[in-house]
């Protein structure tokens, strides 16, 4: 099955769970193998631990001695380590310590909440047709109790819940690979369902989803910024367009020199679509997809080179609805996300290790010897505003459920502009009146 599959199935992504105790207990560290698909994503961006707390309990990591846990070194090339004197035991051992204090996250549920992108400068850049300032996509993300987690809610939840910073093409990869695994067991249950009851009618519902283009896009291919293999020469674009590229409005409506880039080469990525509220297919001039190939996202010019609609263009990748962290449990979990034992699914133990937190609203019960509590992120994370397609503001509210803070602030300006403006229109009004009656006294 073709992991853009998903997409074609409107199935609720809210697994119901049992509501979290207050107190949880946690195993000794020790559960996913480091050459596993998720070990390898977490170990690739892993960080340092640093956390005082964590030193304080003698578990802390440094670069050239290794890991140390109860105040015990568990460098590679220790005595004490136990698990093999070689590199692999101590990223084994680093991953399962981090992924130790990630168990409640089991009773959560992961609730996008839009898409931000900041600007970064190229390095790399030489040429001069190179992108000096190429764009970084960011996903805001919350994480809130499941059994109060609401799809319909901008943010979510109210409390309870922790706030969250990461890079779109993470994010994206592990949201797609967890919502396919997710889809493949809805559709073994209800395989299994109508067989039980003698209705399943083989083929029936298999044919449906390669009839939309968006089945056949290779999304797994497109989810970081690649070349389309799409190519246009100068000379043909009067002939697609009717016109020539200086005269096109859409061509050069971003205020830049954009003269033909070089071969004439298109990239096709991700990016952050309707002011932040969506996650779209773009078609871009650059192979850091920082530059559209015209202001609807490419969409136009992809459909004008290759005669059909670019995927995922006017549609978002990521919805709005409140995924389960924890991992279905039929049939071995479809048998994609089973090389752990931790019930989680990938994407919220993907997404989590490696984002920047805001933890202050999460309750006492998520913190443990393992997991401290994070809160490095929060002026970062109170800073990104995300515009829904509705118009609304979605902003942290800490305070305040839903999006009311953006409201009530509101409502305060109304107020305080109405007070001022009654209190000037009065004075203007004892004014008139006392010229008038000064008027009168000279007459």
């Amino acid at each position: 099955m073709k992991i853009a599959s998903f997409v074609l199935l409107a199935i609720a992504s809210a697994v119901s769970a049992k509501k979290p105790a207050r107190r949880v207990r946690y195993a000794t560290p020790g559960d996913i193998s480091a050459d596993s698909e998720l070990g390898e994503k977490i170990l690739s961006k892993a960080r340092r631990v640093n956390d005082q707390a964590e030193a304080d309990a003698g578990n802390y990591y440094y670069e050239d001695n290794g890991y140390y846990y109860g105040g015990v070194n568990y460098n590679p090339n220790n005595a004490n380590n136990g698990q093999g004197a070689n590199q692999e035991a101590e990223a084994q051992w680093y991953m399962n310590w981090q992924l130790a204090g990630s168990k409640w996250l089991k009773g959560y549920a992961i609730k996008f909440q839009g898409c931000y992108d900041t600007y970064k400068w190229n390095y790399e850049a030489e040429d001069a047709e190179d992108v000096r300032l190429k764009v970084q996509h960011l996903v805001r993300f919350r994480l809130c109790p499941i059994e109060y987690c609401g799809t319909n809610s901008q943010n979510g939840c109210r409390n309870n819940y922790g706030e969250y910073i990461i890079d779109l093409d993470t994010f994206l990869e592990s949201y797609i690979a967890a919502k396919e695994v997710y889809l493949e067991w809805q559709e073994q249950v209800a395989y299994d369902q109508e067989w039980a009851e003698g209705e399943y009618a083989e083929g029936e519902e298999e044919g449906e989803w390669n009839y939309n283009a968006e089945a056949d896009f290779d999304l797994e291919t497109y989810m970081y910024c690649q070349d389309s293999g799409i190519q246009m020469q100068a000379g043909d674009y009067a002939q697609v367009y009717g016109y020539e590229m200086g005269d096109n409005e859409d061509y050069n409506y971003n205020g830049q020199d954009n003269n033909w880039n070089g071969d004439g080469n298109y990239y096709i990525g991700p990016y952050c679509g309707s002011q932040g509220g969506t996650i779209n297919m773009g078609f871009f001039k650059d192979e850091d997809c920082t530059i559209p190939a015209d202001k609807n996202g490419g969409a136009e010019m992809y459909l004008a080179l290759t005669g059909s609609y670019l995927p995922f263009s006017d549609r978002s990748l990521i919805e709005y609805d409140c995924f389960a962290c924890r991992e279905p449990d039929y049939n071995n979990n479809a048998g994609d996300d089973a090389d752990d034992d931790d019930d989680i699914s990938d994407v919220c133990e993907v997404a989590y290790l490696k984002s920047g937190k805001c933890e202050q609203n999460l309750p006492k019960w998520a913190f443990n010897a393992y997991k401290q509590k994070n809160n490095d992120a929060c002026n970062y994370i109170d800073g990104v505003k995300v515009i829904r397609d509705d118009g609304s503001i979605i902003t942290t509210n800490r305070k305040s459920p839903g999006h009311l803070g953006t409201k009530r602030a509101g409502a305060i300006m109304v107020l305080l502009f109405g007070s001022a403006f009654a209190g000037l229109s009065y004075y203007v009004y004892h004014l008139k009146n006392k010229f008038e009656r000064a008027s009168i006294e000279i007459e």
